[in-house]
């Protein structure tokens, strides 16, 4: 990069020293005179030169015949038909050496839910493998997505309670942008595992019956909305509320103070709660769950053993499922830090209760080498791996191809790429965790060689891929993927030991990938 910044440095210094040519500007609608251009005056320009457009406009129309049929196939049938690697596909199998348990599609449709799918499709497949659930088993998202967001909601309001203590109580001015950004109510769907586990451990999971999808559910738009005008209209009463105990002129301790405000903050969480219930149903404390055994045969019928008990959410999750979150570990590998523990204090869903755990953003920091080790380990191990990676750029949704090179771009554009590294994508921000999934199974033909590609169980529905499932190359996940979840045990002794330790703290805007 250092020579290729000297290249370019010396040709703009080349050109100034033999280019002498005057600005160009308009008044009144009328051009000015302007000098003839030179092609070097005119990459040298601020602004797009006329000439430059006119010079192009003209290349357009001479282009040759390939250029122009290219062109067409992409305005007529779109990018990724036009693009589609011939030899990608033809060479593509959907065989697999090693799988675990993979149960039927899951569809998260119109939401951004797709870390609580696949964090309930990986504990789904141990269930399926160890034979407690069928494959058409699935938990409910929807329960888990419920208190997703009266998480949120409890969140930006304890922000809110502390911003006006730490004014003391003084009278907010609705001005300023920075004022702006801190009581704007930007909740959403999205979430890190770290929410997922928190979540479970405090609320538990439940059966797809016992909470089934809702229009809302499958399509958050509207819902979010209405959230964020009762978090707004609440923020305000915390507002008044806050200045009215200033007024009183009575000093407080902060727990005295926040006791107060509180109060508040309760009545605005239970229009919350009744907005959620509204959308979404109401979760149950309580419910029924079936469970059949295998058919047995006496004389010409079959009868089915089946077992009928009450769990609570928590229940089911611990006694039943039997998930403990903390036997996990996050896994990335980034190139904005060195190897190690790394935690973002303030990051977690909401404050945990006492004896419960906050769930921070924390990741071991490794090499991609040791990323993909680590998760062929646990793919071997019958373990399913949660694991989040970019979805924006290099997959064929009909077949369910990721590979790098499943689009050919430069014939397309008649361009040269200058192909950016894993790193260098991450700088400029092109590549960034932006889609869970779970990967389920391998592919690797040679046991001596490098697996060829994962199997990897998405939450789109049935009507893409291969059924639902992708197929991820390992030149695509070398490239895209930055997460996965790693039961403990496939740790190496030092490993579990700086996870045990103490993490070294990352800002608060600080890049984590």
């Amino acid at each position: 990069m250092r020579g290729f910044t000297r290249v370019g440095f010396f040709f703009s210094f080349f050109c100034l020293s033999i280019v002498t040519f005057k600005s160009v500007g308009y008044a009144a609608g009328k051009p000015k005179a302007v000098a003839p251009a030179t092609e070097c005056a005119a990459l040298l320009s601020e602004a797009i030169p006329a000439k430059w457009v006119e010079k192009m406009l003209k290349e357009g129309k001479a282009s040759d015949p390939q250029t122009q049929r290219l062109r067409e196939v992409v305005q007529r049938m779109g990018f990724s038909n036009a693009a589609l690697n011939a030899a990608i596909v033809k060479a593509h199998n959907e065989r697999y050496t090693v799988q675990t348990a993979q149960g039927m599609s899951t569809n998260q449709k119109q939401s951004g839910r797709c870390w609580i799918f696949a964090g309930l499709n990986m504990m789904r497949s141990t269930l399926i493998a160890e034979g407690k659930v069928p494959a058409n088993f699935e938990f409910s998202e929807n329960y888990l997505h419920f208190f997703n967001m009266l998480e949120k909601s409890n969140r930006y309001l304890e922000g809110v309670i502390k911003k006006t203590y730490s004014a003391g109580g003084k009278k907010t001015k609705l001005s300023g942008s920075d004022l702006r950004s801190a009581f704007e109510p930007s909740i959403g769907d999205g979430g890190w595992y770290e929410y997922f586990m928190f979540l479970v451990s405090k609320y538990g999971v439940v059966p797809k019956d016992a909470m089934p999808e809702t229009k809302s559910s499958e399509s958050t738009a509207t819902m979010l909305a209405e959230l964020k005008r009762h978090l707004a209209e609440s923020a305000r009463g915390l507002l008044l509320e806050a200045q009215a105990v200033a007024k009183e002129g009575a000093p407080l301790t902060e727990a005295q103070y926040l006791d107060r405000v509180r109060v508040a903050k309760e009545r605005a969480l239970g229009g919350i709660w009744n907005i959620l219930a509204t959308h979404l149903g109401d979760p149950p404390g309580e419910f029924e769950y079936r469970s059949d055994g295998k058919n047995e045969r006496k004389g010409n019928t079959f009868v089915t053993p089946t077992n009928v008990s009450s769990y609570t959410p928590q229940q089911f999750a611990w006694d039943f499922v039997k998930f403990d979150p903390r036997d996990y570990v996050v896994v990335a590998t980034s190139a904005a830090h060195e190897h190690g523990v790394f935690e973002q204090k303030k990051t977690a869903i909401g404050p945990a209760e006492i004896s419960q755990d906050e769930f921070d953003i924390r990741f071991m920091n490794v090499g991609i080498d040791r990323l993909e080790a680590l998760a062929i380990a646990s793919i071997e191990g019958g373990h399913p791996l949660w694991f989040a990676a970019d979805v924006g750029k290099d997959v064929d949704h009909a077949t369910g191809i990721m590979h790098p090179d499943i689009y050919q771009r430069d014939p397309l554009y008649n361009t040269e790429s200058l192909k950016l590294n894993r790193a260098l994508a991450s700088f400029f921000g092109v590549t960034s965790p932006n889609h869970a999934m779970l990967l389920t199974g391998f592919d690797r033909p040679d046991p001596n060689g490098p697996v060829v590609k994962f199997k990897n169980e998405n939450s789109w529905g049935d009507g893409v891929g291969t059924k639902g499932t992708y197929h991820l190359y390992r030149e695509w996940f070398e490239q895209n993927v930055f997460q996965i979840i790693v039961h403990k045990k496939f740790l190496t002794a030092s490993e579990l030991k700086a996870w045990a330790g103490e993490a070294e703290q990352l800002g608060e805007n600080a890049q984590l990938f």
